[in-house]
């Protein structure tokens, strides 16, 4: 059976990656719809045969490792099947990132300002109320995409996911601009070293916890996870312990593809990764499921 084709350098969006972006998002709205429901700060949780049947609710945290994923894979998908250069400049890549994030974040913060005024700026005996009090300190540094540096009370409690993902943004400048100067592997080892730091550090400080560096780790494997299904999908085959590689027809054996070379270590890298992009292969290969 052929696996669907190989996204075309340049591609912007792919379907399934969109699909589970929407179930996450879904996921993430339910898990806040239980927390209403259930305040699970106050211990509060459902029993007996409802809490077997809504009890995986609470994981929605799960969710955002989900975007963090997807984010790392897909912003590099382009970038794997290309010269590795952002298309444009880096304010250019800002300017994008920007543009999707800020519009309907600074919109969802002015709604939750005119809500916090007027009617849910008290305690309400829900889980809304590790949102309370909030102040215009904390309304200008959720403005800011800051409230993951300065502590400060959120205007909801919901956002702090919002400035850890445009501050992760920031790593695919910074990971292509060492790939420039060295190797993809060093690259990517930056940024996950980085996120490893950060967890060091929050062991030592609380403080460093509020940038959420876990999710760095995640993101740089998942641009890993990329580069490695697009330019040596023999080791994501044989990650998954199948038999989807590319073949050379002359010998019948695998053949990763030579402008990819990892010094051993595309197999380790490729396992957690390989599950979210077995389906995406290099535009010079055709995979087969035997």
């Amino acid at each position: 059976m052929q696996l669907p084709s190989a996204v075309p350098v340049g591609a912007r969006r792919v379907g399934y990656l969109d699909g589970a972006r929407a179930i996450a998002a879904l996921f993430v709205l339910v898990h806040h719809t239980y927390c209403m429901a259930y305040p699970i700060r106050d211990g509060i949780e459902p029993t007996g045969i409802l809490g077997y049947a809504v009890g995986w609710m609470v994981y929605g945290h799960f969710g955002v490792t989900v975007f963090i994923v997807l984010a790392g894979y897909s912003l590099f998908i382009a970038l794997a099947h290309g010269s590795g250069r952002l298309p444009g400049s880096v304010f250019g890549f800002v300017k994008r990132r920007a543009w999707r994030i800020l519009p309907p974040f600074w919109a969802a913060l002015l709604i939750t300002i005119v809500l916090v005024l007027v009617l849910i700026g008290s305690p309400t005996g829900t889980h809304w109320d590790q949102s309370v009090p909030t102040s215009p300190k904390g309304w200008v540094v959720d403005a800011l995409l800051l409230q993951d540096i300065i502590p400060v009370q959120d205007a909801a409690y919901t956002f702090w996911s919002i400035s850890v993902e445009w501050h992760i943004y920031f790593l695919v400048p910074v990971t292509l601009f060492i790939r420039t100067r060295s190797t993809w592997v060093v690259a990517i080892a930056f940024g996950a070293g980085l996120g490893v730091l950060g967890m060091v550090l929050t062991a030592w400080s609380e403080k460093f916890g509020r940038l959420h560096p876990e999710y760095y780790v995640v993101f740089a494997i998942a641009a890993g996870g990329c580069l490695i299904v697009a330019h040596a999908p023999t080791c994501t085959a044989r990650a998954l312990d199948s038999d989807l590689c590319t073949r050379n027809h002359d010998r019948g054996r695998p053949v990763p593809d030579p402008r990819f070379r990892l010094g051993g270590l595309e197999l380790p890298l490729a396992r957690p990764c390989a599950r979210a992009g077995c389906r995406v292969a290099s535009g010079r290969n055709r995979t087969r499921q035997g």
